[in-house]
């Protein structure tokens, strides 16, 4: 047990090293407003060729009405469930 957990961390450090060692740190947030109203926050890391997505939305109880109640519980169950045609997350 003790042996894996030091290897993990002599793996962080490695992981860590490089950017360390160039003296930099996080790369910025960018924050950009879509025409729609959606917010988007980018932080870009060229070192990982790949993306990874989060997404927030300001649903809930809290910004429905009278006419739209029950629309954040019912996109949330599709999200996350998916439709017949289309695979959830």
């Amino acid at each position: 047990m003790r042996a894996a957990r030091v290897s993990v961390l002599v793996l962080l450090a490695l992981a860590v090293a490089p950017g360390l060692a160039a003296g930099q740190g996080p790369a910025p947030v960018r924050s950009e407003r879509l025409p729609n109203g959606l917010t988007v926050l980018v932080r870009e890391n060229p070192l990982a060729p790949v993306v990874a997505v989060a997404l927030f939305v300001r649903v809930g109880t809290r910004w429905e009405g009278a006419e739209n109640a029950g629309i954040s519980n019912f996109l949330h169950a599709v999200m996350v469930k998916g439709t017949a045609r289309r695979s959830g997350a």
